[in-house]
């Protein structure tokens, strides 16, 4: 069972923390979640709506049912218990039927129209801002983090901000040059809360519960998603709902999590190839992009080579916009690193197309734009013979390249 407790405000120096205890099977810890002080008056304390969104896809794993001290939105309640955990049982009977159990209470009433997303800098988050903020006519316009998705297993709260540090430098400059205002929140949601919750597969729930928790400020709020519609099918009822990305069944539970004060939008549901060139056509993006998943462990320096990331983003800019478009980037990538060692990058390319990914299939059809020669294919074959071979023989892993050569 996981109890959650009635919220309390406190102040934790300049920052405001919304906090409940949190029992589960007789376990008690704090659960919070703070802001600057200036945004304060956006946290929730009369309702835990937050708060159970946020535990529901460890519930339906783990085999917990939740009940709550204070109340819940009485129509967030209803969508929860019939819009997503029957249909997800329905599908998938495999799955823990989480019993709700809270006392509830009428929506937040707001007359004002205020929007916001979440900023990581990422392509789908890119072309999110494109599509959804630009427009200062359609109400007020907030930026949001939220350091939870810095945090990993054994990492100390220390190692979680200093991870997360890199990545809100560059936030802050390109909320800056937007002129939009970048909220920041903190959280120990994650492994330093119960040790089997992370951020693998559980990206929505975590977002889902920081903005519900910031509902007296948010109205309308936009999650970038990362793969097309198709996904939502295909994969969420092919793989399950633990094996899959929770991106991908977005389509049912954020309409589930709604309430009539934050209306959730999931944007970004056209081929990934699309997104690229959107970003290669807006300029205010190109020094602020920000794909890799190493540098914000201090392992590298030049956002290329050592990351899958950055090495299927590279092979998608410049299969849409050839050498050119990836000179947009110069900021971002290491582009002279890019050209003398363009084999490796086909190599990825080639491995990913083989393994028939989404990403690569659609890269494939822009690979005469990426220049690259006979020579080039014989050395990328090289590259993959010899990785299968160390792969069948030697067990072999590295820390910081893709191919190790």
């Amino acid at each position: 069972m996981i109890k959650i407790g009635t919220p309390s405000i406190s102040q934790n120096g300049c920052f405001t923390r919304l906090t409940v205890m949190l029992d589960v099977d007789g376990d008690v810890k704090p659960f919070w979640i703070e802001v600057k002080g200036e945004y304060s008056s956006g946290l929730v304390v009369d309702r835990v709506d937050g708060f159970v969104v946020g535990l529901l896809g460890y519930a339906l794993k783990y085999g917990h049912d939740i009940r709550c001290e204070a109340p819940i939105t009485n129509v967030l309640k209803d969508s929860i218990a019939h819009d997503f955990i029957d249909v997800v049982c329905q599908h998938q009977p495999e799955i823990y039927h989480v019993r709700l159990i809270a006392p509830t209470i009428t929506p937040i009433h707001k007359s004002n129209v205020v929007r916001a997303t979440g900023l990581s800098c990422g392509v789908d988050c890119m072309y999110t801002v494109h599509n959804r903020m630009l427009d200062d006519g359609l109400g007020s316009r907030y930026f949001y983090m939220v350091d939870a998705h810095m945090q990993s297993r054994n990492q100390s709260e220390a190692d979680k901000r200093k991870r997360f540090k890199p990545l809100l430098n560059n936030a802050e400059a390109f909320a800056a040059k937007l002129g939009i205002p970048l909220v920041v929140a903190s959280t120990n949601w994650g492994p330093l809360l119960l040790d089997k919750l992370t951020i693998e597969n559980n990206t929505t729930y975590c977002n889902c519960f920081a903005a519900l928790c910031m509902q007296n400020l948010f109205n309308i709020y936009y999650l970038a998603s990362g793969g097309p519609i198709r996904d939502f099918a295909v994969k969420y009822l092919k793989n399950g709902l633990f094996k899959t990305d929770c991106s991908n069944y977005d389509l049912l539970s954020l309409s589930a999590f709604s309430t009539p004060a934050l209306k959730f939008i999931v944007d970004g549901l056209e081929k990934r190839v699309d997104k690229i060139k959107t970003i290669l056509s807006w300029s205010d993006c190109w020094d602020y992009l920000d794909v890799c998943e190493m540098h914000h462990d201090g392992l590298m320096g030049n956002g290329t080579f050592d990351c899958h990331k950055c090495m299927h983003t590279v092979n998608e800019i410049m299969a849409v916009g050839g050498i050119d478009g990836l000179h947009k980037f110069k900021k971002v990538f290491d582009v002279d690193y890019v050209i003398s060692h363009r084999a490796e990058y086909l190599a990825y390319l080639i491995c990913q197309r083989l393994e028939r990914s989404e990403v690569g299939m659609e890269t494939w059809d822009g690979l005469a734009r990426q220049g690259c020669s006979g020579a080039d294919y014989i050395k990328a074959l090289g590259y993959i013979i010899r990785k299968a071979i160390r792969k069948l023989t030697a067990n072999h892993h590295s820390a910081r390249k893709w191919i190790d050569i």
